[in-house]
């Protein structure tokens, strides 16, 4: 499973990219789990659209996805979803889509 990860305004336009393959750190995205109200809602066959309000609790989840002490690949690239959430946040009208390709 992977994901494209992207910030996007109100009128769908892409405004940013994370780089892929996002395939990397799949085995740390907590799917289904409690713990995880946000990210266990990230469907790898769909979309999975969060909004400027959502991002600070997707972002205190995210941050603990560190926890599982990732290699440098996935540390690279948690960052770069972090970076693209942090925007979103600071950003009215904007959204973060994450584009499941499996």
């Amino acid at each position: 499973m992977s994901w494209l990860v992207l910030l996007q305004n109100e009128r769908g336009d892409e405004l940013q990219r994370a780089p892929e393959p996002l395939d990397v750190i799949e085995r740390l995205l907590p799917v289904e789990e409690e713990a995880f109200p946000y990210l266990s809602y990230l469907d790898p066959y769909g979309n999975t659209i969060f909004s400027r309000t959502q991002m600070r609790p997707f972002l205190a989840e995210w941050r603990r996805l560190y926890e599982s002490k990732p290699s440098e690949a996935q540390r690279r690239l948690l960052r770069a979803v972090e970076d693209i959430a942090e925007v979103c946040a600071r950003t009215v009208h904007t959204y973060v889509r994450f584009v499941g390709t499996d």
